[in-house]
């Protein structure tokens, strides 16, 4: 009689055991939904959340490569991305290289150096167009002859 109720007894403990950890796993998938959801509240709500442990390789970086050279850019170019620019900026891998401001003319900028250039134009309501890919660059060798247009 002593060894049935003792299968009972040991039956019963594992049943209760075992409803009670199904209810953990029921935890542990609803909190999963949870993270998930709110995983998805921070990507959707601001626009600069950026997670920086998904392990990916990302390379920022602004402008294009450019051999040294002259670039022109011309008046008619500014005037047609914006009715009043002010000025323009340039930045030389990543750094601001110079600030150049408008005045009505072409503007003829020499780059010293082979690297990655970008061009900005700020105009007079401060907003900031980049206009890098408008731009060509003429190279010329060094120590070679420049010819006038």
């Amino acid at each position: 009689m002593k060894s049935k109720l003792f299968i009972v007894f040991t039956m019963v403990v594992l049943f209760i055991s075992g409803c009670r950890s199904s209810e953990k796993k029921e935890e542990v998938v609803q909190d999963a939904n949870n993270y998930a959801e709110y995983n998805e509240e921070l990507e959707t709500t601001s626009s600069n959340t950026v997670l920086s442990d998904d392990l990916l390789y990302r390379e920022y970086s602004l402008g294009e490569n450019f051999n040294a050279g002259e670039i022109l850019i011309s008046k008619e170019t500014l005037l047609d991305i914006t009715k009043n620019p002010d000025s323009v900026i340039v930045y030389f891998n990543d750094e601001m290289l110079e600030t150049i401001s408008y005045s009505d003319d072409d503007i003829h900028i020499d780059l010293v150096n082979d690297g990655v250039y970008c061009f900005v134009i700020i105009d007079k309501d401060s907003k900031t167009i980049d206009i890098t890919s408008q731009i060509q660059g003429t190279s010329y060798p060094e120590g070679g002859i420049r010819y006038l247009k």
